[in-house]
């Protein structure tokens, strides 16, 4: 599975967003996305990702405090780098 989107601390996943999320049929989602990616496909969900993955990570943190202090990594398609934001 690929993950668009994830916050790390410790070598741990903490929170994510990837394909079980952007390829989803249902109506809920409960990853860092907030609904943002959920069930639109991955085109949209890379769209999505790369517009807005500080604001969802940010968002994330704000609502569960014991993430603060974690890093997001973004893995993107075609992307030159992959971005490391320090919260």
């Amino acid at each position: 599975m690929h993950n668009l989107i994830a916050l790390i601390r410790d070598r741990r996943v903490l929170a994510y967003c990837g394909a079980a999320c952007y390829n989803a049929t249902t109506t809920e989602c409960t990853c860092i996305c907030n609904g943002m990616n959920h069930g639109a496909g991955r085109r949209a969900a890379v769209q999505n990702t790369r517009a807005n993955a500080k604001r969802c990570a940010e968002a994330f943190v704000d609502a569960h405090p014991w993430a603060a202090a974690s890093e997001l990594r973004l893995s993107l398609p075609k992307a030159p780098n992959k971005t490391k934001l320090l919260f």
